[in-house]
């Protein structure tokens, strides 16, 4: 079995070993679009085990969160849903909203939490990426590469296994409507 990472470039590993296989064009600098809510998702699952949240808190979503553009869960501001259920809608609708949302949970702010996103990619091996949104929109100065989307994947999966469960859900409802 192998994971293949990547349009621009790409990395395949072995999954049984986590060695590399081959790569082509690995350390180009890219916009990490949506593969950013991995990292997003990380820091999330990093939380819970701490212990600063639980799957389980009752988030209050923010206009500003609500109103994030792109891929949507559907939030309108003020709707109250766990963690867990946010999380859903990160993995399975791509929700920017969602992703705002859970980021202004976990660490106050977007800013705190990109802020933390790029601390935690540092340590994860992530050294030629920089992020400064918590859900991949475009945003100057936002760029990864094949090379550390795969080692963020590597890390990702072994350390927080079940977090494969968010991204093997097929849909995720909200408001009478299915994404």
């Amino acid at each position: 079995p192998f994971i293949l990472l990547w349009v621009f470039g790409w990395c395949a590993l072995r999954t049984v070993g986590f060695l590399f296989q081959a790569e082509q064009n690995a350390d180009a600098r890219v916009p990490p679009a949506s593969l950013t809510k991995i990292l997003s998702m990380y820091l999330v699952f990093d939380a819970v085990e701490d212990g600063r949240v639980s799957l389980r808190d009752n988030v209050k979503v923010s206009r500003r969160a609500a109103l994030e553009g792109g891929s949507r869960m559907g939030l309108r501001p003020g709707d109250k849903l766990t963690l867990e259920r946010l999380l859903y809608g990160m993995a399975v609708a791509s929700g920017n909203d969602a992703s705002c949302a859970v980021a202004e949970h976990v660490y106050g702010s977007q800013a705190a939490f990109v802020k933390k996103m790029n601390v935690i990619g540092k340590k994860l091996g992530m050294d030629d990426s920089t992020f400064k949104t918590p859900h991949g929109l475009p945003a100057r100065g936002q760029y990864t590469t094949a090379r550390d989307m795969l080692s963020l994947a590597r890390n990702y999966i072994a350390r927080f296994p079940k977090a494969l469960r968010y991204h093997s859900a097929r849909t995720v409802t909200i408001h009478n409507r299915t994404c």
